[in-house]
């Protein structure tokens, strides 16, 4: 495993290696968001092993706590599971099992923040990774907030993934940020997804005939011989991502402190 922590040098625990450019990258994208921390994990996988890259920016004392409760089997951070949508909001009960809620509600003891947002990046490619920001925000505001940042948030995480990753020589350099816009993006992801012309038409709004024109517009623009083709060049580009018909987070509970097990588990 390899940690870099964000301005305190690296832990002798986690094996870390300081990079001085990835903490820059942290800050920036911190301040970018008006996040309190921010933490960036990516999962390499090759035959026969797997390693974990993992940027943050939390203070020593916390991370130090998060090793001795063993938060690292349950952190839906570092667990890099499927999930339905490409934002979600860990302090949603219904999104998190009581281990996890146990691991904010420690969070929030130690000033990590109060609302914690986790956004997957290229998910549809082999650099999948996820991002965690943590804000000062009250949960009941948050989801407001998200959904009028969703879009600063989703461009700020895939610039940071992809500048960290290059940043510690995962990702060649070639590799460019998408050269879509927000409209574009999500019509090319619902076609990735088997939807037809018309339904992806309805799904934004637009007319059959505008949904072919943009995506013939894509092709000419990026040198698609076809709409596969473009398809196929998103994906591997990691330029895809998953969009929501609508943004309907399930309530919220409060967060208790008293779900913690008898030993760390």
């Amino acid at each position: 495993m390899d940690l870099v922590l964000a301005g305190l040098g690296p832990l002798s625990f986690f094996a870390g290696r300081q990079k001085s450019s990835v903490c820059s990258i942290l800050n920036r994208c911190r301040g970018e968001v008006g996040a309190r921390h921010v933490a960036h994990v990516y999962l390499q996988r090759a035959p026969g092993q797997e390693e974990t890259y993992i940027s943050v920016t939390y203070p020593g004392r916390w991370l130090l706590n998060y090793a001795i409760r063993n938060y690292f089997s349950v952190d839906p951070v570092i667990r890099d599971d499927e999930r339905p949508t490409s934002i979600r909001i860990l302090n949603h009960v219904e999104e998190s099992g009581w281990a996890v809620r146990a691991m904010l509600a420690d969070a929030q003891s130690f000033g990590i923040g109060r609302s914690f947002v986790e956004i997957q990046v290229m998910p549809h490619s082999e650099y999948r990774g996820t991002v965690m920001f943590a804000f000062d925000i009250e949960p009941t505001a948050i989801t407001k907030y998200i959904e009028r940042k969703r879009e600063l948030l989703l461009e700020a995480a895939l610039q940071l993934h992809v500048d960290t990753l290059k940043a510690r020589g995962l990702m060649p350099d070639t590799l460019e940020l998408p050269e879509l816009n927000c409209d574009e993006t999500r019509c090319v992801s619902m076609l990735a997804d088997g939807r037809t012309y018309a339904e992806i038409g309805e799904a934004m709004s637009w007319s059959e005939q505008a949904v072919i024109a943009t995506l013939n517009d894509l092709c000419e623009r990026l040198g698609c011989a076809n709409p596969l083709n473009l398809v196929a060049r998103c994906i591997s580009q990691g330029w895809l991502r998953d969009f929501d018909d609508g943004f309907t987070p399930p309530p919220l509970s409060p967060l208790s402190t008293r779900v913690f097990p008898a030993k760390p588990h």
